[in-house]
């Protein structure tokens, strides 16, 4: 099979017009479209899936970054999957699930072999994610997501194992008008999502393909109704002459809302969302030292142009947690973005743009 390029998802930013909105349907996802044969990659898109809770329709600008490879060496794939939860509101749930897949069966970017050595290296990084209300179409406020890939092994028989952790949680907000939940009874029914999301593995041999983890994390202590931070993480890698090339992913990311005490209503600690962003840029590599070097940005406001002194403050954990891919035979590369603005169609679920065309 011809080899082609894949594209790593490095993250999202969205923010809406004007006003803040529940969380009904919220994610950004990365389409490879392929010929009938899956000999050629035509085209890639992203598809951003934004739906307001209920009122007013308006316009979301987006931003996200990503990375263009293309490898000669080791395997590239990618996969979905969807976890359904449900849960109380202002409880929510953490759930994890073991994923077994079969490699063959994944979206390959690279020549499969017949069956990848059980002893090779391998890593799934998080490539795009929707998450989707199920029984209240306008959604609820926010308090909690968070999505993390981890424990990779290959497996006898060319599958695939790893453990996929899912956390949300619905809440309350303690602002006024929060209209639009008709028919969902806030203390009897529970809460239900679908969270989906995109997985790019990667695999090689260990003397052509190495991995390097790092964490960034932050815990805001004084209540605001506005964040944006610009963290740095270095990444020391594996000083080799193999690895002239490298690239960085996300393999987990999370925020959540603490509660504030002087708000309005205290036990409704949700909020609704004004503007959310978790991405990387600026990523920067030395193959003679083997160190990568990335910035990360933090973003999360409830601030409405018009209702401003409307929104309660709130704080704020976040974490995101990231990958450096050193690859032999990495022989292509480029950093690239997309960003728009959606149409002013709330019924519409999906903002599709075409990233390039092979």
């Amino acid at each position: 099979m011809k080899v082609h390029p894949a594209v790593v998802w490095n993250g999202m930013h969205f923010k809406w017009e004007k006003y803040p909105h529940r969380l009904s349907i919220l994610g950004s996802r990365l389409h490879a479209n392929w010929s009938e044969d899956r000999k050629q990659l035509l085209s890639y898109h992203h598809e951003l899936s934004l739906k307001i809770g209920n009122w007013p329709a308006e316009h979301a600008e987006y931003f996200v970054p990503f990375t263009r490879i293309m490898a000669q060496q080791g395997f590239l794939g990618m996969g979905h999957a969807v976890i359904p939860v449900s849960c109380p509101i202002e409880v929510g749930i953490t759930k994890q699930e073991t994923m077994e897949v079969d490699l063959s069966s994944l979206l390959s970017f690279t020549q499969l072999s017949d069956k990848i050595a059980l002893h090779s290296k391998v890593k799934v990084l998080l490539n795009g994610f929707r998450v989707q209300s199920e029984n209240n179409v306008s959604g609820w406020h926010f308090g909690g997501l968070g999505i993390e890939l981890s424990h990779a092994k290959i497996l006898e028989g060319n599958k695939l194992r790893f453990d996929a952790e899912v956390y949300i949680r619905p809440a309350r907000s303690p602002e006024p008008l929060t209209h639009g939940n008709r028919g969902w009874k806030f203390k009897k029914d529970h809460c239900g999502y679908f969270i989906h999301f995109d997985y790019l593995v990667v695999a090689g041999e260990k003397e052509d393909v190495h991995f390097t983890e790092s964490k960034v994390e932050m815990q805001e202590e004084t209540a605001r109704k506005e964040y944006k931070a610009l963290l740095k993480a270095t990444m020391p890698g594996k000083d080799n002459e193999r690895y002239s090339q490298a690239f960085s992913g996300l393999t987990g990311f999370k925020f959540k809302l603490g509660k504030q005490d002087r708000a309005l209503l205290p036990k409704r600690t949700g909020r609704y969302i004004r503007e959310l962003g978790f991405f990387t840029e600026q990523f920067k590599y030395s193959p003679e030292s083997g160190m990568g070097e990335v910035a990360i940005n933090l973003i999360f406001s409830n601030l409405g142009d018009n209702v401003s002194y409307l929104a309660n403050k709130w704080k704020l954990e976040t974490s995101v947690k990231l990958c450096m891919v050193q690859i032999n035979g990495l022989e292509y590369l480029e950093h690239g973005s997309i960003k728009g603005t959606t149409e002013r169609n709330r019924k519409a679920m999906n903002d599709v743009k075409p990233i390039w065309k092979v």
